[in-house]
């Protein structure tokens, strides 16, 4: 087992590749809802059940990706042949997902995105899952592993900041204005698709520097398990589900804030070009407050932490629908000042614990199956955003939600409904369920001390 201290250089190339697989995520979050509907002209409701449907199928094939890795064995190590061959269709399928095809039938249109969006996840699973996967391999240690996954999140919140600052000026710089029936309107066919370019091809190339500095740990040894038997075996991992389903309810919360801020700066404001604004004053103080919330967690747990955190944005989002209608913009700057301090733990204190519940299993079974948990954790995760994108656009849809024309007071109310209490409605499960996690520093201790005199 590996009990040492990372080095600086194997942190660095091991959170490199997030940068990648977060800038991809805050991208979906954030804009193909609104790409669906107000670019490609897709219904709101039959854009919601395509993004479900595609994250459906993105959930299900993680834990495939996360067997097969598990069970592959070669020079490379487990996970990054995986990695590589994903880093190179994601690019691909991210100018395919991008390339406005121009039907207006809206049943054939429903079948082209959700083609596309099976394929680009896809790929995003071979990179991510196996990616991961990588982490309770690197380290036993439990402070360690905060330490990991702060660099992890560091450059994955870096990949976010990308995503939020710079989507709207390349969209908005690459858009045309066109003439429809004596009426001028703005076609961002074209600043998607540059945007495409340029985000996959970041995606690629952090995932790739990964790939080649990072080494795994090659035990030559074969695992044959039956992946039904393994997959079924979670369901006995008590400490697990209940940090799964903590960061399911909280993962259907974020989509819920992501995937409305977008409307909400357009619509509720009436100013678009706040978005960019907005993601950096929920951003920075997210990627400054890495450093304190591992010391916090060093003093608190990793679990109380991770709560605390959850509140602030809880906090927050009340105080935002209470008063926000009163002061504006400005206001909400300020809230999102607030929030992006508790978003923080979201990014780092999941992943950090993640791994001591695949210790716990180690120590019962005897057997490691990193890949088939990440897959398990990508699985519902991921379904509960298809849960969030299918609210959002059926509140939409039931609102009256017209794309790019003044909307009505029934649709503002709805934006602003699914930014407040819908969240944190989703917010408060996630806390009460993290409460009965019951994993501390003594106990994980406990944990790699009996894996020890076990010989495992």
């Amino acid at each position: 087992m590996q009990n040492e201290k990372l080095s600086f250089k194997t942190k660095i190339g091991f959170g490199i590749c997030d940068l990648g697989g977060n800038l991809f995520f805050t991208m979906m979050a954030f804009w193909v809802m609104n790409y669906f509907t107000d670019t490609l002209g897709l219904m709101p409701a039959l854009a919601g059940f395509a993004l479900m449907i595609g994250r459906i199928w993105d959930a299900v094939s993680d834990p495939l990706i996360g067997y097969m890795s598990d069970h592959t064995e070669t020079r490379w190590g487990r996970r990054r042949p995986y990695i590589f061959i994903g880093a190179i269709f994601l690019f691909i399928f991210m100018l395919v997902m991008f390339k406005n095809p121009n039907i207006t039938d809206q049943k054939i249109l429903l079948w082209w995105t959700i083609i596309v969006l099976c394929l680009l996840f896809t790929a995003y699973t071979l990179t991510s899952v196996p990616y991961s996967s990588l982490t309770p391999e690197l380290t036993t240690d439990y402070d360690e592993r905060t330490t990991l996954n702060s660099f992890r999140m560091t450059f994955a919140i870096v990949g976010t900041f990308i995503a939020g600052g710079l989507a709207y000026p390349i969209i908005e710089s690459f858009s045309k204005k066109i003439e429809i029936n004596g009426v001028f309107k703005i076609d961002r066919s074209q600043g998607f698709f540059v945007m495409a370019i340029i985000f996959g091809l970041i995606m690629s190339i952090s995932a790739l520097i990964t790939v080649f500095s990072v080494k795994e740990k090659i035990s030559g040894k074969k695992i044959k398990t039956n992946f039904i038997k393994n997959f079924t075996g979670i369901i006995k991992n008590t400490p697990y589900l209940l940090v799964l389903f903590t960061y399911m309810f909280n993962m259907v919360a974020i989509t819920l804030l992501s995937g409305s801020l977008v409307y909400y700066f357009k619509y509720v404001f009436k100013n678009e070009g706040l978005t960019t604004l907005s993601f950096i004053f929920l951003l920075v103080p997210t990627i400054l407050s890495i450093p304190l919330w591992d010391k916090v967690s060093k003093i608190i747990g990793k679990k109380w932490a991770y709560f605390a955190g959850m509140s602030i944005i809880v906090f927050s989002l009340l105080i935002n629908f209470i008063f926000g209608r009163f002061f504006g913009a400005a206001f909400f700057f300020i809230i999102l000042v607030i929030t992006g301090i508790g978003f923080s733990t979201g990014y780092v204190l999941p992943w950090a614990i993640i791994p001591d519940t695949i210790d716990y299993d180690y120590l019962n079974t005897g057997t490691k199956n990193e890949g088939i948990y990440y897959g398990a954790w990508t699985f519902f995760s991921k379904t509960g955003q298809s849960v969030a994108n299918l609210l959002i656009g059926v509140i939409l849809q039931i609102a009256g939600f017209l794309p790019n024309v003044e909307q009505s007071e029934k649709v503002i109310e709805a934006i602003r409904f699914i930014l407040g209490p819908l969240g944190i409605l989703f917010y408060l499960i996630a806390m009460l369920i993290l409460f009965f996690y019951p994993i501390d520093r003594k106990m994980h201790d406990k944990i790699l001390s009996d894996i020890r005199e076990k010989n495992l």
